[in-house]
């Protein structure tokens, strides 16, 4: 019965790709084969000594770092992060968090970690946008491989503004102070994944560590849906 009036929902209201708008086939969800076709694979392939990891060096020494694609203005990519902070899409995160935790690179990345922590945004945000894009991100990876997710230890703070259109200086200047820690002994001895949805410059998930240093026996790895580099 269900599937009957599944069928006849979709020939009523066909499913649509989120992003192209077109029909969805039999076996796509959320996004076309096409728009998916279009997603540019980053240059990252170890995990552990790349150019986005030694961005993190001079402040802690972190397990691994990856970004899964490139991002670029007006690309696939582009539209899809504009939709999930702006379009109030929250299953096209989680979706894109699916996808995330089918890459070989990330599999290897969470096979050897035990939290997820996605990257907070201020209370005003969030309750403007209807959620955060990083922990419904963490979500879909959850459907995909069971891992516990914790909210309660990164705060962030209300006063800074923001960074879409700053400088990289500027950028590092205003992200200072962004954030704080409560109940950092849930994480002691763990070995972290902060999970945020496009690294830029890094100076957010570089705050971000400085933070999460202080506790003992953190380890720490860093993982995007997308980066500009």
């Amino acid at each position: 019965m269900k599937k009957l009036v599944r069928k006849i929902l979709d020939a009523v209201f066909p499913p649509l790709c989120h992003i192209c708008r077109d029909r969805l086939v039999e076996g796509e969800q959320i996004l076309c084969a096409g728009c998916l076709a279009e997603l540019c694979v980053s240059k990252y392939m170890d995990i552990h000594d790349n150019s986005l990891a030694k961005n993190y060096w001079g402040v802690f020494p972190i397990e691994s770092a990856l970004t899964v694609f490139k991002f670029s203005l007006g690309n696939t990519l582009a539209e899809i992060i504009h939709h999930m902070k702006y379009f109030h899409n929250e299953e096209l995160c989680r979706f894109m968090g699916e996808i995330m935790a089918y890459d070989a690179r990330v599999e290897e990345m969470l096979c050897e970690a035990d939290t997820l922590i996605p990257v907070p945004i201020t209370a005003e945000r969030e309750k403007h946008r209807g959620y955060n894009q990083a922990l419904r991100i963490c979500e879909g990876i959850c459907r995909v491989k069971k891992m516990e997710i914790i909210t309660d230890v990164l705060i962030r703070r209300e006063f800074n503004n923001t960074q879409t259109a700053m400088s990289h200086h500027k950028r590092s200047k205003n992200i200072q102070g962004a954030f704080e820690m409560a109940n950092g002994e849930k994480l002691e001895g763990k070995h972290v994944v902060l999970i945020d949805d496009i690294i830029t410059t890094g100076a957010t998930t570089r705050e971000c560590l400085y933070i999460l240093r202080k506790v003992k026996g953190i380890r720490i790895s860093v993982l995007a849906l997308g980066s500009t580099t």
